[in-house]
């Protein structure tokens, strides 16, 4: 019976503690909701300056890539996407949506920001492509 009254009031004091700073948030116009979301607007995190990776599917606009949260990958994480064999061009970037350990699903952004419908073939993503982080070496070319 001491127990559970002396866990009775632990729990009471908790209970007030936690409605204290409900009260306070709520004073300053924060809210759970927003506490949330702003968790959701994060920048993603730095990325390895070596990261590398391919694409190993695309469709309608989003690719899948070889890469995840093992390569330091965070959603949000802007890569550059390009193609090393036959002209070898820059394509693009793609923007993280959905990172898994060993993958990710990305957004394609044409270089010239041109909607996914009115590029060429050659123009888009296909399977092999690489993503990573482009030097400076190649950013001139862009």
């Amino acid at each position: 019976a001491r127990q559970a009254n002396n866990d009775k009031q632990r729990l009471e004091a908790r209970v007030e503690s936690l409605s204290g700073q409900l009260s306070e948030a709520r004073a300053s116009g924060g809210s759970g909701a927003s506490t949330l979301q702003n968790s959701f607007n994060k920048p993603a995190a730095p990325l390895p300056e070596n990261i590398r990776g391919a694409v190993t599917d695309y469709k309608n606009g989003y690719v899948s890539i070889n890469i995840g949260i093992d390569a330091a990958l965070t959603g949000g994480a802007k890569l550059d996407i390009y193609r090393t064999v036959g002209d070898g061009r820059y394509l693009g970037t793609i923007v993280i949506e959905r990172v898994y350990p060993k993958s990710a699903v990305a957004k394609f952004v044409s270089k010239e920001n041109r909607p996914v419908s009115r590029l060429r073939p050659e123009e888009l993503p296909k399977v092999g492509d690489e993503v990573g982080l482009v030097g400076n070496s190649l950013s001139t070319s862009r």
